[in-house]
């Protein structure tokens, strides 16, 4: 049975991937805590809500500090990392794709079992943050919410694909083909029973 260690199982994604290591012994990181005998570090603790991007410095010390330490953690444990990154990592137009690039050249540097994904947004019913919580927060003009247009993977999409890459190492991209729908739609499908 393999010994794993979770940062950010709360968070949406991996409540809908808990499945994936039903057959290993969970730990859930703690901090100034010893760790032994671990296979894999699951790194998925990061903040994800424009809400939380105002403080730049805030947003770079939870971003990067935890997963340093993780990091380094793994270096010491000989254990698999997992990081869950971004695609805003390949456009660096903002703080938080330069902070997931940052930690991904990290990574690359100090490991050489580790898998990194470049995830995508990720929708589903049961989401709160970014858009969820401006459609559910009324913060998005009539004009935008019939106009504007989103790319996105459903939360099903995501758990099959990290289902078949969880056992790759290096970056993994998501290849197949997004989804794409107007805010309105993205409401529509996800957001009315929900709220």
């Amino acid at each position: 049975m393999k010994n794993v260690l979770i940062t950010g199982e709360r968070g949406f994604l991996l409540r809908n991937c808990k499945f994936l290591f039903k057959d290993c012994n969970v730990q859930y990181y703690k901090p100034n805590t010893q760790y032994y005998d671990i296979d894999t570090i699951v790194h998925f603790a990061s903040p994800s809500d424009t809400f939380e991007f105002k403080d730049k410095l805030k947003l770079s010390k939870s971003m990067i500090d935890l997963s340093i330490d993780l990091i380094k953690l793994a270096q010491e444990l000989d254990a698999k990392f997992i990081f869950a990154s971004s695609m805003a990592a390949e456009y660096l137009d903002n703080d938080y794709g330069i902070n997931k690039k940052a930690m991904e050249q990290y990574i690359e540097s100090y490991l050489s079992d580790y898998l990194i994904l470049r995830i995508p947004r990720v929708y589903g019913i049961d989401k709160d943050k970014g858009l969820m919580k401006k459609i559910r927060l009324n913060e998005i003009s009539k004009f935008d919410l019939k106009n504007q247009t989103v790319e996105y993977i459903d939360i099903e999409d995501f758990k099959m694909w990290f289902t078949n890459v969880i056992n790759k190492t290096g970056i993994q991209k998501y290849i197949k083909q997004q989804r794409k729908n107007t805010i309105q739609e993205i409401k529509d499908i996800y957001c009315q029973e929900y709220w």
